[in-house]
């Protein structure tokens, strides 16, 4: 039987073996960015090319239904968060409405909400508790259907009904072989059917069908240590199965903003960094 260090020997071994390329791969097509680079640094400013414009689409917080009340930094809002934009984009795509699959001027954007920096979400003077701050937190995580039309002054996002806010304790079924299994019952859902919100999202996909694949990557910070908040002690230890409802792939509709999100067990839990769609040559859809 192969050790790990025989592996690792031979994998070191196999990396000292020259590689010879053809002469026509040297030749590669020049690309066709033509833009300046900027200049390297980190500071406050956003820096762009010469003959070059950024738009701000969307902030977090910015509400994304009618007769939601305006954001207010440091001040946390148990209704309003969970219907607001989330924060920490990562993964990001588009769904054209109407006819138009290319060229599109209207559509959804299906965008993942990975993590919070809390010391960037709460001024240091903040009267907000902690457990209000958590809750905010959660409603920031997860994932966010917008819809945005292209006009005369750019790109702009649209508050209606299509748009969806699925946050950090939205619940979300669980579908496939793992579902209803002993581990994953817990308080709210003894039948081990429902996990509690999306955590996590990292990069995800778009399948033929028209749905979002979103992976969960880091899940394992929310349950690392103890606590004496009364809100992180209800996820770890009234619900002791809670943790095993994350580290899966969730399929989100964005066009159907009524129907459950899902997360495929089938597909496996561990920390995905993705998960995308091709189609194989004999038709089948592989992930």
């Amino acid at each position: 039987m192969t050790t790990r260090r025989r592996f690792l020997a031979h994998l070191g071994a196999t990396t000292l073996v020259p590689l010879t390329l053809p002469v026509a791969a040297a030749r590669l097509p020049r690309a066709a960015l033509t833009f300046t680079e900027v200049s390297r640094g980190v500071d406050h400013t956003h820096h762009l090319p010469p003959g070059y414009h950024a738009d701000v689409l969307l902030r977090w917080g910015d509400a994304l239904f009618d007769d939601v009340a305006a954001w207010r930094p440091g001040f946390a809002d148990a209704v309003a968060d969970p219907l607001r934009f989330g924060y920490n984009n990562d993964f990001v795509a588009y769904f054209p409405l109407g006819p138009e699959r290319s060229g599109s001027r209207r559509g959804l954007l299906a965008v993942n909400h990975e993590y919070v920096t809390p010391s960037m979400m709460w001024p240091a003077a903040t009267t907000t508790t902690r457990a209000a701050r958590a809750r905010a937190e959660l409603s920031a995580l997860g994932h966010s259907v917008v819809e945005v039309r292209r006009t005369t002054d750019g790109w702009q996002y649209v508050r209606t009904p299509r748009n969806r806010r699925t946050t950090g304790a939205t619940p979300v079924a669980l579908t496939g072989p793992a579902a209803g299994h002993a581990r994953l019952r817990w308080a709210d859902d003894p039948a081990g059917r429902t996990s509690l919100g999306i955590l996590g999202a990292c990069g995800g996909g778009k399948t033929p069908w028209g749905t979002v694949l979103v992976a969960e990557e880091n899940f394992n910070v929310y349950f690392t240590g103890r606590s004496n908040d009364p809100l992180e002690r209800s996820r770890q230890d009234r619900n002791p199965g809670a943790a095993n409802g994350y580290g899966w792939v969730v399929e989100i509709d964005p066009y159907d903003p009524v129907r459950r999100a899902a997360k495929r067990t089938a597909l496996g839990r561990f920390k995905h960094e993705s998960a995308n769609c091709v189609l194989a040559p004999d038709g089948r859809v592989v992930v």
